[in-house]
């Protein structure tokens, strides 16, 4: 039998040393602390009693005896129990509750939910349609971070026990579900005093917060009254001529669901009388019949007996007992030295595996409850990834990153192409219709205006609307390279590779926006919908002075002719070196050109009437003059053209490196993702491999049971 008992102790040592290791489990520090109350009956060796009574006088004296009796101290020890106190009702273990803590800043007042055993609590701020009451509503508009379905308290039980865990779940939320201030993912198991924050990581006016009170692991025992009994043998003290109070009946009924070896009920007849012989045994005799009638099962172990235990009552002179009263004594503790002798060791034994066995349960229990939480985990993160695993979603977005890659460098490639051809058309002077064509055109339509004073011409090209002609050159500028520049940044926003700027960026975010259970913050603005062009109009221009004046001459002389021709070389020459340097032509040399041309016409033509020399001359000259201004703006058309056409390209740069920032976004975003993924893998892999480590020890230690 001793060899028994050692092996207890065995294997108690290895589950002490197992729950004192195993700190990850907070549960274990429970049942740390319960089996450091079975460790003083390895060193004792001793069977115990416990002592109740509703007279403390009765119990001690009891106590007293057994202490004092020579053979009884060396077999037991033992101990008075309050009968008031674990007989005072039955016990109810309280359901864990999920406490909504009471916020003053948004009048939220506390709110207290007890969790089912067999059901779960929705919570979040879109449940008023669930048909299940078991939800817990967040109806403040302040707490607007929190999803519609946002998390869910689920009761986890391990098969073939009576454990009882509650873990909390986060439904997808888009900011999450925060315990004791850390982020979870998927599901965690909880403990008593674990704070639970939604939407942020501790409660505030946005986020509420619940608290978790109550006891994840039951009892092991249907009854937990029975608990209130911890001893080999029960006895309870009584009045012999009083009936059983309730009080004395419920402790009676806990010994019967309890596992001891003997239930004791000893009437004091202390002090009574020969007269109440008669009403002890009928008293007595009923306590038996109640007994065996309701508890059956204490048949074998109920004993009832009657003893004078005034010679041991507290601050008692010692003195001999009398022979009479000696041998009641001595005929009690008989049986009970026979016994301890006899079967002590097995029953100690016994005694041990059953404190032992529960603390067993309650350590499967929670390994248990660890794997179940943790294959729930796994499960959740698998199904977060819609069937395709880590590696496989990060080859896709790798390659969806290419993708973009190759559509950005084409488009802007192709746009650059587009708008550099584009450029190029519009301020040729060979290509009609474009933009200098215009100017051109512009220029052909003004109004030359012809006055006459004293044989004196002056011929002005003026606009239609009479207004100075410079203003209305830049004005005309204004309109055309706006709508000209306007309609280049629509091609580049909306038009090239059929949606532009706008869908290249709009593509890029649904290439990269695929991950499950993970939405990118979209970094990819539209571009602007126009671009600001007044500035390049605000230049200093030179004006041109679109008239000539010049007088009337009646001389066909070879002289004249001669004069004529040099005017007429050197007008050339002025105005042949300011197109090419790109200088506003000299109005001198307009004038000077076409009066040399006019005189030259009469010259020629002599045998021309008068008025059509003078039709001649005046048709010449605004002829030169239109293409003296139109040279001029044609210019000052080129050098803005080129202003707005760098201002394009600068946006398209632009564009081109803010696209690029926000894929750089986006993929960071990603990354992070997938190393959160990848953390929690490899936790879950570490937990995986911790708990297999656990449970094989743990089985090990069990075999030393057996």
């Amino acid at each position: 039998m001793t060899s028994n008992v050692e092996n207890l102790n065995q294997l108690f040592q290895a589950m002490n040393q197992f729950v004192s290791t195993r700190t990850s489990y907070r549960c274990l520090e429970a049942v740390h602390k319960d089996m450091e109350k079975i460790s003083p009956l390895f060193n004792a060796r001793q069977l115990s009693v416990q002592i109740f009574s509703q007279f403390p006088l009765l119990s001690e004296g009891l106590k007293n005896f057994l202490n004092l009796h020579k053979g009884l101290q060396q077999f037991y020890n033992s101990k008075i129990s309050d009968l008031s106190v674990n007989t005072a009702g039955s016990y109810k273990p309280q359901p864990p509750t999920l406490i909504l803590q009471a916020n003053s800043v948004v009048k939220q007042s506390e709110e207290r939910y007890k969790l089912s055993s067999t059901q779960s609590f929705l919570i979040g701020r879109d449940l008023q349609h669930e048909n299940d009451a078991r939800t817990i509503h967040i109806p403040l508009p302040i707490y607007k971070k929190v999803s519609g379905r946002h998390a869910e308290i689920q009761p986890v039980s391990s098969i073939s026990s009576s454990i009882q865990s509650w873990q909390i779940c986060d439904l997808n939320s888009t900011n999450g579900t925060y315990v004791n201030g850390q982020k979870i993912k998927g599901c965690h198991v909880l403990q008593p005093g674990d704070r639970i924050a939604l939407a942020y990581p501790t409660a505030s006016e946005k986020a509420p917060e619940f608290t978790f009170e109550g006891q994840n692991i039951s009892s092991t025992s249907d009854n937990p009254d029975s608990n209130q009994i911890d001893a080999d043998f029960v006895s309870l003290v009584i009045h012999p001529t009083q009936a059983l109070s309730q009080s004395e009946k419920q402790l009676i009924d806990q010994a019967s669901k309890a596992e001891i070896s003997g239930l004791v009920i000893i009437a004091d007849i202390s002090g009574t009388k020969p007269e109440d012989v008669h009403k002890i045994r009928e008293n007595l005799s009923s306590i038996q019949e109640w007994g065996e009638k309701n508890y059956p099962q204490l048949a074998d172990n109920l004993d009832i007996v009657e003893l004078p235990l005034y010679p041991f009552y507290p601050n008692t002179p010692s003195k001999p007992l009398e022979p009479a009263i000696e041998q009641r004594f001595v005929a009690f503790a008989a049986p009970f030295i026979k016994l301890a002798k006899e079967q002590g060791v097995e029953l100690l034994a016994n005694r041990i595996h059953k404190k032992i066995q529960p603390q067993i349960q309650r350590i499967d229990q929670i390994l248990s409850a660890a794997e179940i939480a943790l294959k729930n985990d796994i499960q959740r993160s698998e199904a977060s990834l819609k069937g395709g695993t880590l590696e496989y979603w990060q080859e896709r977005y790798i390659s969806s990153k290419r993708q973009v890659e190759d559509s950005r460098e084409y488009f802007f490639r192709e746009a650059r192409t587009v708008f550099l051809r584009c450029r190029e058309d519009s301020s040729a002077d060979f290509v009609s219709g474009n933009f200098l064509q215009k100017t051109e055109d512009f220029v052909n339509q003004l109004e030359p205006v012809v006055n006459k004073l004293n044989r004196q011409v002056c011929i002005q090209l003026q606009p239609q609307n009479r207004h100075d002609l410079h203003t209305t050159m830049m004005h005309f500028f204004q309109i055309e390279l706006t709508q000209w520049g306007d309609q280049q940044w629509e091609n580049m926003r909306c038009l090239i590779e059929g949606q532009g700027l706008e869908g290249l960026m709009r593509r890029a975010y649904q290439q990269l926006n695929f991950l499950p259970e993970f939405e990118i913050v979209n970094t990819f603005s539209s571009p602007a919908a126009k671009l600001d062009f007044s500035s390049h109009f605000n230049a200093s221009f030179s004006d041109i002075k679109a008239d000539i004046s010049y007088g009337e001459s009646s001389g066909n002389t070879f002289g004249g002719m001669a004069k004529i021709a040099m005017l007429s070389a050197q007008a050339a020459i002025s105005i042949s070196a300011s197109v090419s340097a790109r200088q506003p032509v000299s109005p001198y040399a307009v004038m000077q050109g076409a009066s040399a041309a006019s005189a030259l016409a009469g010259l020629v033509g002599a045998s021309v009437s008068r008025p059509q020399q003078q039709k001649m001359k005046i048709e010449q000259v605004v002829d030169s003059l239109r293409r003296t201004t139109s040279n001029h703006y044609k210019n000052i058309a080129r050098y803005l053209l080129n202003r707005i056409a760098q201002e394009i390209v600068s946006a398209i740069e632009s564009e081109d490196r803010r696209f690029r920032k926000a894929r750089d976004a986006a993929d960071e975003q990603i990354r992070r993702y997938f190393i959160e993924l990848e953390n929690i893998s490899r936790g879950y892999r570490v937990r995986q491999e911790a708990l297999h480590k656990d449970r094989v020890a743990f089985e090990q230690i069990k075999r030393l049971g057996e």
